[in-house]
């Protein structure tokens, strides 16, 4: 897995991890950014875990999103603050987000890129949602892209979303849709 650090525009530190398993590289024919909150919409949120044996994956949106996504740029933005608080190390969650890609990618969801905020909440870091730096992050790197869907469980997703709104974004359409809930 190719991981890079970016100090991004005042963020304290962004960290990016570059799906091996991808098929075909991002490229300006993309259109859409579709961003997936990880925890309580990806997968079951079980709270602080340092044994990343046991996921469960929400098949209702994966499937839903097969469809979606086919010719746009699919990617995840999360909160790990695990890390901050000495839970997990970043090493574990990269063996994690490695798993977790390797999966979706059989199933036919290919996730770009991760996008993370490793910090501990009280450090009060800009890159934490429900900062959009993280979502602007995105939008600088896939300038090509005029639209942004969001799917999230939070209210810090929906403040983020709301964030980029209302800041400078060349986004032409944003939309943010509550993951399907869990049963």
């Amino acid at each position: 897995m190719l991981v890079t650090t970016h100090s991004y525009k005042g963020l304290s530190t962004v960290e990016v991890l570059i799906n091996p398993y991808l098929k075909t590289r991002s490229g300006v024919s993309n259109r859409i950014i579709i961003a997936l909150d990880r925890d309580g919409t990806i997968i079951y949120d079980i709270g602080y875990c340092d044994n990343f044996d046991f996921m469960l994956f929400n098949y209702r949106l994966i499937s839903e999103l097969l469809l979606e996504t086919v010719g746009n740029v699919v990617t995840v933005v999360t909160n790990q603050s695990g890390i901050g608080r000495g839970f997990y190390s970043v090493a574990d969650f990269h063996r994690e987000t490695d798993s977790m890609l390797l999966f979706l990618s059989l199933c036919g969801l290919d996730i770009d890129r991760v996008v993370f905020c490793p910090h501990h909440p009280e450090i009060k870091c800009d890159c934490r949602k429900p900062s959009p730096k993280m979502l602007q992050y995105l939008m600088d790197h896939y300038i090509n892209c005029y639209s942004l869907i969001y799917f999230g469980d939070s209210t810090s997703d929906r403040e983020s979303v709301k964030a980029l709104c209302n800041s400078k974004s060349h986004f032409e359409e944003v939309k943010i849709y509550k993951s399907f809930e869990w049963k």
